[in-house]
């Protein structure tokens, strides 16, 4: 009883009498079963619980970014007609293909850049101004996992809100290193910055309430990111942001290395 008092549930009362003591063992071993199956659905249920809310987080992201395209090949059907819908429509496909391709919340990491690259392409087409961009990966973290589409809406933010407004050629850098036992994404643009006030209400935002604004006030980007990392991996990981005006913004996210012997459905991953 000293035991359980402590925390330690893993006990059991030697039953070697019939008499009240014998009673009062039987009676302390089925408490010790019944708190250790409370304490198992308790666990399930939390972790189902997180596995809904990630996925409802997800679902956030791609319509709101299949909107856009769609959008995208539209206006370019009206003006042009040609070889440019076609190639954006093999993009669209190849984005789709990825996005569906596994239902599991974490995929290697040359998926999640495949998915960038794809989604790098049809902008480059869209926009009227040139667009240049750039992938560098450290050796071997290719094969190591990251929690899905953390990348994306991050690099859409670089589009839409940093180079378009600027109207001039545009250029974003992603990189992915090793470093001090993680792995340190970047994601950088010359686009128009963003003012200091500004700034520190994104990163108040992002250590304070990222969840609350994720789920309730339709902000899709960073915030969503940023749930979706404390939720899979705790408070020790996650986003981070500089910027200054008229000369870019750039986004550090950090994730924990996680490797798969082999990537296919059911793998023990580490």
């Amino acid at each position: 009883m000293t035991n359980v008092k402590n925390g330690n549930l893993n006990q059991k009362f030697n039953i070697n009498s019939k008499d009240e003591i014998g009673e009062l063992g039987r009676g302390f071993n089925e408490m010790l079963v019944q708190i250790n199956k409370l304490i198992k659905s308790v666990s399930k249920e939390e972790k189902l619980k997180k596995a809904a809310e990630i996925t409802a987080l997800q679902l956030q992201i791609n319509p709101h970014f299949l909107y856009n395209t769609l959008e995208s090949i539209n206006s370019l059907a009206r003006i042009k007609k040609e070889y440019e819908i076609s190639h954006l429509i093999v993009l669209l496909g190849r984005l789709l293909r990825l996005s569906i391709s596994s239902f599991e919340e974490k995929i290697p990491i040359n998926q999640e850049v495949m998915y960038i690259e794809s989604y790098l392409e049809i902008q480059k087409v869209r926009m009227r101004d040139p667009l240049d961009y750039s992938i560098l990966l450290d050796d071997g973290i290719k094969d190591c996992l990251t929690v899905k589409l953390i990348l994306q809406p991050i690099v859409e933010n670089a589009v839409i809100h940093g180079i378009d407004p600027l109207r001039s050629s545009g250029r974003i850098i992603i990189e992915g290193r090793l470093l001090e036992g993680f792995i340190i994404f970047t994601i950088k643009d010359n686009g128009k910055g963003i003012d200091p006030e500004q700034l520190e209400q994104i990163r108040d935002r992002l250590k304070n309430n990222a969840e609350d604004l994720s789920k309730y006030k339709n902000k899709i980007g960073l915030y969503n990111v940023q749930t979706r990392i404390l939720l899979h991996y705790g408070d020790n990981y996650g986003i981070s942001i500089d910027s200054k005006i008229n000369r870019g913004t750039t986004v550090t996210i950090k994730i924990p290395i996680e490797v798969c012997d082999v990537i296919e459905k059911n793998v023990n991953c580490g």
